[in-house]
């Protein structure tokens, strides 16, 4: 909850934050083809999928007609389409008896879409610092939205060891997504930012467009993973890692004249979102049972949290959970096969009752000035 009258949480707050529904939905999709190509030295073999995919809907107050309604306690997380497709050709090459060798050079298409309110007036850029109010206006709340896409390619490198007993140890590295000379995306596209004036002649929305960046890290993964098989059964037990620790913060870029026109500083046009993820771990087994033409498998997966407690927010929620699986491998003829499976996720609900985020920094902020250089409340506040 917020004062109504600082816009601060604490004593005094009255402004309790309504029960928010909400679409969060992150698709994943998989299709891969293998075939040997009738040798038993080399197997080839392409596969599409999104590893890495965010939806998010909330309600959107910024954009009715007049934004009086908009209380300062509403999300200004708007919309989230985040989409990474990957495709990744790979080879496998027998070098002895026991031990097989594996790489991949793949493409990587990212693409982006977002929305989201943010307050004008306590960055006082309108009216100038001495009209800002200590709190958000809803009336001069700005709708902002990007889009962006980027080409980018990654490798995945993986050896894998056949031991007597009918046992596999393999182990796999996925790069980071990287661009030439960089390992970062800077998906680029388009930006509006909707104003709402109600001090024109005829109260209403402007808006302002030009060009977006979008800047961040995808991370890069190692996985050890060990088999049994005996026909007809076999079990997979294996371990994961995947460095989320370099996916800090999503930078904004916005450029154009209008931008400029439209009195906006840096402040306005180069912004950070701070997300805060974490190393993730992933433990998982896999049991199968094959027949003549069809494999059937079915297993469970842990994962551990991505966002720590302190940076959870309507823009970056992630839990412990527990993905449990099922999947169907076609092999109609043994030199190609279809793999198709389902996975459905169970995690525990969140609570978070001290938030890294602090509303006090943006109003410091306001009283000193909007001093980046030298006022601590300011700097905290540009790093999201």
């Amino acid at each position: 909850a917020l004062s109504s009258g600082t816009g601060n949480p604490g004593a005094g707050a009255d402004l309790a934050s309504a029960r928010e529904r909400f679409t969060h939905w992150t698709p994943d999709l998989y299709f891969g083809v293998t075939s040997d190509l009738g040798t038993s030295r080399v197997v080839l073999g392409l596969a599409v999928f999104t590893p890495f995919a965010e939806v998010q809907k909330y309600a959107d107050p910024v954009s009715q007609v007049a934004p009086d309604a908009a209380a300062p306690n509403r999300y200004h997380r708007i919309r989230a389409e985040w989409y990474h497709l990957f495709v990744l050709p790979v080879a496998a090459v027998r070098l002895h008896p026991r031990v097989r060798v594996g790489l991949g050079f793949g493409y990587v298409r990212s693409i982006v879409d977002m929305a989201f309110g943010r307050d004008c007036a306590i960055r006082s850029c309108r009216g100038g610092i001495a009209t800002a109010p200590p709190f958000e206006e809803p009336r001069w709340t700005e709708k902002v939205a990007v889009d962006g896409g980027e080409d980018s390619f990654l490798f995945n490198l993986g050896v894998l060891v056949r031991l007597p007993w009918n046992i596999d140890v393999g182990i796999a590295y996925r790069s980071k997504v990287v661009v030439v000379n960089r390992n970062d995306i800077r998906a680029e596209g388009n930006a509006v930012v909707r104003m709402y004036d109600p001090a024109a002649p005829e109260p209403g929305w402007m808006s302002v467009s030009g060009r977006a960046r979008i800047q961040y890290e995808l991370p890069d993964s190692l996985s050890v993973a060990v088999k049994w098989h005996k026909k007809p059964w076999e079990l997979q037990v294996g371990f994961e890692w995947v460095r989320w620790s370099v996916h800090q913060n999503l930078k904004f870029q916005l450029t154009g004249n209008a931008f400029r026109s439209a009195d906006m500083a840096n402040f306005d046009v180069s912004f950070v979102r701070h997300r805060g993820f974490r190393d993730v771990y992933r433990a998982r087994v896999l049991a199968g049972r094959h027949f003549k033409t069809l494999r059937v498998y079915w297993g469970a997966m842990f994962e551990s949290s991505a966002v720590p407690r302190q940076w959870l927010s309507a823009a970056a929620m992630d839990s412990h959970k527990l993905d449990l699986m099922a999947a169907i491998e076609w092999r109609p003829h043994k030199r190609w096969g279809i793999y198709l499976g389902y996975a459905v996720s169970i995690g525990p609900d969140l609570e978070v009752t001290e938030s890294g985020y602090d509303p006090r920094y943006a109003t410091g902020c306001v009283e000193d000035q909007v001093d980046i250089l030298f006022s601590a409340n300011c700097q905290r506040v540009s790093e999201g």
